[in-house]
């Protein structure tokens, strides 16, 4: 069992993931492979943030390596962090990583109301 203390762990120790549970899924960009093959995944437990939690996310990511298996990220990586009511996704590019919003999750934008500025 990975221990859990003041950093960001990102654990496979159980054979078994429960997805209706909070999780994270490493997924690798691989043109060869069928869309985006997860290629680990394992249960999430936060450490205490700050209050702009994708910032702290993608620092932790660059100061270490936060899994507990070998890893390297490539160009593409998905890293997708899913909680009870939040996901949050980070992909990997440029050589570092960043908030993602895949286009399916992105809002779809309509005009709700429209008119004239008048002068006062």
């Amino acid at each position: 069992m990975c221990e859990i203390n003041n950093t960001l762990t990102l654990c496979t120790c159980d054979d078994e993931v429960d997805t209706s549970q909070p999780h994270w899924i490493l997924r690798r960009c691989d043109p060869n492979q069928p869309e985006n093959n997860a290629i680990s995944m394992g249960k999430l437990k936060f450490p205490k943030f700050d209050s702009n939690l994708v910032n702290s996310l993608c620092r932790e990511l660059a100061s270490r390596n936060c899994f507990d298996f070998d890893y390297k990220p490539f160009e593409g990586d998905t890293l997708a962090f899913n909680t009870l009511d939040t996901r949050i996704v980070l992909k990997f590019t440029s050589g570092g990583w960043g908030y993602d919003m895949p286009s399916f999750e992105r809002p779809k934008l309509y005009t709700k109301a429209s008119g004239y500025i008048n002068n006062i």
